[in-house]
């Protein structure tokens, strides 16, 4: 991975409205690093207003980007369960909204036996995303209320909460200079509630 940073600082670079970085939801490790992936690729591809969101995630690149040392292959079925599963929620002045980032995940490739009898390549598994429309509002022609991850740094995290204050660290820095600083407090129970530590049984 950092051989891959190495040759473009700005590969791994997404966007997200201040309301996303701030959502309230709860996701695997694993998961939320996949998840940022997609929409980073949603985000550098030229999606017409008309088009449907829909990326192929190729487990061979996730595998690489997340770097944990381990294989993920046999545990695609798991992830893309955990894609679907969580509802965000976002905070607005005048309310609320609600709605799964993703609807539908489709596995492609990757088939357990060959033509000759022999098992295939796992590297040619992938997945096929479709987005709710929703997220549009949150990666696309952002010009204020924004925050720019560095997902090559957000995978490093082993925990979805160290992942998420990462993420609150860094909304609306988009707007300081070098000389600037800006202070930002939560109650306990909301840092809990976006960081998904709170106990909610």
């Amino acid at each position: 991975m950092n051989n891959q940073r190495k040759n473009n600082d700005n590969e791994f670079l997404l966007k997200k409205s201040n309301s996303l970085l701030g959502a309230k939801f709860n996701m695997t490790p694993l998961a939320y690093d996949a998840l940022n992936f997609v929409m980073l690729k949603a985000q550098n591809s030229n999606f017409t207003k008309k088009e449907k969101l829909q990326i192929i995630l190729y487990i061979n690149d996730l595998n690489n980007l997340i770097n944990r040392g381990k294989n993920i292959y046999r545990d695609t079925k798991d992830l893309a369960s955990a894609l679907l599963a969580p509802t965000m929620l976002i905070e607005r002045s005048d309310g609320f909204e609600m709605f799964n980032i993703i609807t539908n995940v489709d596995m492609l490739g990757g088939s357990a036996i060959n033509d000759d009898g022999g098992r295939k390549n796992e590297e040619s598994k992938s997945l096929r995303i479709t987005f709710n429309d929703s997220i549009r509002d949150h990666i696309y022609d952002l010009k204020t209320g924004y925050g720019i991850e560095d997902i090559s740094i957000t995978s490093l995290f082993k925990t979805y909460s160290t992942k998420k204050i990462y993420e609150l660290l860094i909304k609306g820095v988009y707007k300081l200079n070098t000389q600037e600083s800006v202070t930002t407090e939560y109650r306990l129970s909301e840092f809990k509630f976006l960081t998904g530590t709170a106990d909610v049984d």
